[in-house]
């Protein structure tokens, strides 16, 4: 934002009287389309555009954002002067501070970071929209009502962000030039460049707030190796590069940090996978063993529960080719006495099947022509069954791959 006029300019006609009604036409650079401009320091309140002088030949003082053009014509809208390109405040403060070309009024902070006091080389107290340059000399703690600055033997005043809102703890910093604007209707000095408004490149200093991408994303991320760092869409199946730090998201649209994925993708987790190969990060079930170096962070899960591999190096991960998983008994009793990584062999439910004999009694030989049984003969019949099957006892199923995460 800037202030346009500081202290409010009057404009004259050649014989010194009051130039009433005089306009000054504030329009988006390169354009003819009037600008939005404010009556308020915080740009919450719009005011009409063109401004126009007063019966004393005063403009009221305006703020805008980003660069304007502005014209100044009579009350007929003769053009008497014009202008391109002007900057909005804090861009222009900007400029001059990191060119080391301070216009500002400019001093040296004493006292600790929440009482501070400084000699600024001024006649008179600040006016709504007066802007100078304090060179911090610690950092602010962050405590209520904090922090306070003493210009000269004027008023002390709080120091707070645009619109009021308090600072917190390091939003100054120990050598940074405070660009501060007075704001009338608050009776307090507005922080431009709070050490939270920067994610400085080259890491010196940390986000103390959100960043909000409004839909954007971030791109080239390398992986993600600690807690508390960023993981990329490489470890979660895709591909970036750069690496970016940051902490536990706590809502909906906010980014997730390594340690957040832990309860999700888990060393020792092991999932049914749909293809021939296991993808990175992930290893086939195999009964095969792998480096307990390489492979710590699986190590440190599964230990040797599936197999000790050569006793030093290696350890075993465990085989389901083939297999059925069944869930671990642990205690309940419908599986007693197994261990994790215990193999067992297939087995029938002990049961029964009931068979009939049955027994017939006959007669044989005849001794005379009225013939007669002379011999009583038994025997019993039992049915028996040819095998069938296969050779072994399953429900019907597909093949997948079992995986473990590494």
């Amino acid at each position: 934002m800037r202030q346009f006029s500081y202290p409010n300019s009057q404009f004259t006609n050649i014989l010194g009287g009051a130039s009433i009604g005089w306009k000054l036409n504030v329009y988006d650079t390169g354009t003819t389309d009037y600008a939005s401009i404010y009556s308020d320091l915080g740009q919450t309140t719009p005011t009409a555009n063109p401004v126009i002088a007063d019966a004393d030949g005063f403009l009221a003082s305006f703020y805008w954002t980003g660069t304007v053009d502005v014209v100044l014509t009579d009350e007929n809208d003769n053009i008497i002067d014009s202008a391109n390109g002007i900057q909005d405040l804090v861009s222009t403060i900007n400029a001059v501070v990191v060119a080391g070309n301070i216009t500002l009024p400019f001093g040296t902070a004493a006292g600790d970071g929440d009482t501070i006091t400084t000699i600024l080389p001024i006649a008179s107290d600040f006016s709504d929209g007066g802007v100078f340059v304090v060179r911090a000399n610690t950092a602010n703690s962050g405590a209520s009502n904090t922090p306070n600055l003493q210009v000269n033997s004027y008023a002390s005043r709080r120091i707070k962000k645009i619109g009021g809102v308090a600072l917190i703890a390091s939003d100054i910093v120990s050598g940074m030039n405070m660009i501060l604007v007075y704001n009338e209707a608050q009776d307090c000095y507005y922080l431009i460049n709070h050490e939270a408004t920067f994610l400085k490149r080259d890491g010196t200093a940390k986000m103390l707030g959100a960043i909000d991408m409004d839909s954007h994303k971030i791109t080239n991320l390398t992986a993600g190796t600690a807690n508390g760092d960023a993981v990329n869409y490489l470890q979660l199946g895709g591909d970036s590069s750069r690496e970016f730090a940051v902490a536990a998201g706590t809502t909906g649209n906010s980014a997730v940090n390594l340690t957040q994925l832990t309860w999700c993708v888990s060393s020792g987790m092991v999932l049914p996978f749909a293809g021939s190969a296991a993808p990175t990060g992930w290893l086939e079930c195999n009964g095969g063993a792998v480096s307990r170096t390489t492979y710590a962070a699986l190590f440190a899960v599964i230990g040797t529960l599936w197999g000790i591999g050569d006793g030093s190096t290696t350890f075993n991960l465990p085989e389901t080719r083939g297999e059925f998983i069944r869930g671990y008994d642990h205690s309940r009793g419908v599986d007693s006495g197994r261990a994790i990584g215990v193999w067992q062999d297939e087995s029938f439910k002990s049961h029964y099947h009931v068979y009939y004999t049955r027994s017939m009694t006959g007669y044989a030989g005849d001794s005379g022509a009225g013939g007669g049984m002379t011999t009583a003969a038994t025997y019993d019949e039992t049915k028996i069954t040819a095998s069938t099957g296969g050779s072994e006892t399953r429900p019907r199923n597909v093949a997948m791959m079992y995986i473990i995460k590494t």
